[in-house]
């Protein structure tokens, strides 16, 4: 019988994808809930149907209930594709309830820059200046003025100032889940309200500085 050639229907391929890490602090499943919840509850669109990895890289205990916290994740929405490191006792548990094991891409080598986090809004007339990036978990109100050396990630929305990458860091980002901002500004470059009709969105956005002028890009 002649033999007919016959296109493949899949291919393995590797690919680097970047996804979100959930690092562990406790193997405690109402504690795991509660945070997970309150996360939530502080961004509800940022982490919804995402893909994440679960860290346990923090956590001392071996026995960590994998069900458990696999029904917690799909019960906000959050899809826990893997585990990175912890033990095999860990890992052994995981992979029963159908979650693997991966091996962690950080390169010690190089060096991480220490990142400053704060849960909850920026009120109007604070100002709050950090050498690291910064991540705000919340909106910065109207008055408020955020500065950094480096990057500024806000989970809210930016109705004050976000002023990154002040020491002429041009790398640095601004980004946020909408914008009615009265000010952004990466590496002495900057964008005013009242001068650019731009500075106001209702979706997520990253500012960036692109030859020389800053381009607002829509995620």
């Amino acid at each position: 019988m002649e033999q007919l050639n016959v296109a493949p229907a899949i291919e393995f391929r590797s690919k680097s994808v970047n996804m979100a890490s959930l690092h562990i602090y406790s193997a405690n499943q109402l504690k795991f809930r509660s945070s997970l919840k309150h996360q939530i509850q502080l961004s509800p669109n940022l982490f919804k149907n995402a893909p994440v990895v679960l860290d346990f890289s923090k956590l001392e205990s071996d026995e960590v209930p994998a069900n458990d916290f696999k029904e917690i994740c799909l019960e906000y929405n959050i899809f826990p594709v893997a585990i990175q490191n912890c033990s095999d006792a860990v890992s052994s548990s995981f992979l029963n309830v159908g979650i693997p094991k991966i091996s962690s891409t950080a390169k010690p080598s190089a060096p991480q820059i220490e990142e400053k986090i704060i849960t909850g809004s920026v009120r109007s007339g604070q100002q709050l200046y950090f050498k690291c990036p910064i991540t705000i978990i919340g909106d910065v109100k109207a008055g408020a003025e955020i500065i950094s050396d480096h990057s500024i990630h806000i989970y809210g929305t930016l109705h004050g100032k976000a002023i990154a990458g002040i020491q002429s860091n041009h790398d640095a980002q601004i980004f946020m889940e909408s914008c009615k901002a009265e000010l952004v500004s990466i590496g002495k470059k900057y964008l005013i309200a009242h001068d650019h009709n731009q500075l106001t969105y209702d979706y997520r956005i990253r500012v960036k500085s692109y030859n020389g002028e800053l381009k607002v890009m829509r995620l």
